[in-house]
């Protein structure tokens, strides 16, 4: 009903349809209250025009408060230290009730669909593939919220600017909920690590944003020699000083944060390694027998197919580690 209502809102007038855009998307990741929906008279007051536009946003208005009134407010101290906003009906907001997982390269052609596949073989594990650098768009979203100013801060007096107070742990927690949503379905019952992998965030200041928004992830790093990675149709229009700079950002991030990262190159994809990989995921009890293969175009030994399923042996328990967000 949600998705059809805000099909045809966007047909209306352009002045309500980031209206009906935002309604949407704050219905689907549960940010808002019910008192916090827009109310009817808002048609009027923005002049929004013909009565078919106010009925499509009582319709909304309502749907959002029967949504509400089956919501909670938690406003307890989360595991991630910080305390939500009583004043805010939302899902449960830890940002560290999840385990998030998280393979990042240096960008394309450095094994990181490899070394997804090697993770999700682990029982347990269910990380997606990439998502077109959706965490940029996050980034971008969440500086401006901060420009505006968290808490009540309205610009110092500006009128023009004037909020109420804005949450930054709601904010936050919109948007995990919302990678989490982009994911795609997931059994929750059988699933213990959740994530994605992606090629497109080589910004230190991306990097760590990621634990802004996730602060108790891991992160496997995948990477590649530069002079080897330079000579690959993906970053033959790139400079070597480019690529290092690039390697170097995502070194970076492991120094400031060697317990929450191992990084995995290329040239090291072996049996040792990647079962190294799995004792410092918290797996135990099992072991890889066989390294997968991936390659975009096909990969092939002796004119015949490599064998690119991974193969794991014994039966794996996992432990969590310890919830700690990052300092």
């Amino acid at each position: 009903m949600l998705s059809l209502a805000a099909d045809l809102a966007w047909q209306r007038r352009p002045a309500v349809n980031a209206l009906f855009f935002l309604l949407f998307f704050l219905n689907a990741v549960g940010s808002v209250s019910a008192s916090q929906v827009i109310p009817e008279e808002v048609c009027s007051q923005s002049k929004c025009g013909t009565s078919d536009d106010h009925a499509l946003l009582t319709t909304m208005t309502k749907l959002r408060r029967q949504r509400g009134a089956s919501m909670h407010v938690d406003a307890d101290v989360q595991s991630d230290g910080s305390e939500s906003a009583g004043n805010h009906a939302t899902r449960s907001c830890d940002l560290c009730s999840k385990d998030w997982l998280f393979i990042l390269s240096t960008g394309g052609r450095t094994g990181s669909t490899t070394v997804l596949t090697m993770v999700n073989a682990i029982p347990g594990f269910e990380l997606a593939g990439e998502n077109s650098g959706a965490m940029e768009a996050l980034f971008d979203l969440y500086n401006k919220a901060n420009y505006t100013g968290f808490g009540d801060d309205i610009r110092q007096g500006m009128k023009a600017w004037w909020h109420e107070n804005i949450s930054k742990h709601e904010v936050l927690c919109s948007m995990q909920g919302y990678v989490e949503t982009i994911m795609g379905d997931y059994d929750p019952g059988r699933t213990k690590v959740i994530g994605f992998k992606e090629i497109r965030h080589t910004k230190l200041a991306t990097l760590e944003f990621f634990l802004k928004v996730f602060p108790c992830a891991r992160f496997l790093l995948s990477t590649r020699a530069t002079e080897t990675l330079h000579e690959s149709l993906w970053h033959q229009d790139e400079t070597l000083s480019a690529l290092d700079g690039v390697k170097a950002s995502m070194q970076n991030f492991s120094n400031h944060h060697p317990e929450r990262s191992f990084t995995i190159s290329v040239e090291n994809f072996t049996l040792p390694t990647f079962n190294q990989m799995l004792s410092w995921l918290g797996v135990s009890n099992c072991s890889y027998s066989h390294v997968a293969h991936y390659n975009y175009l096909g990969a092939t030994e002796g004119g015949q197919p490599i064998d690119k399923e991974p193969k794991i042996d014994g039966s794996c328990t996992y432990v969590r580690p310890p919830a700690t967000p990052s300092s």
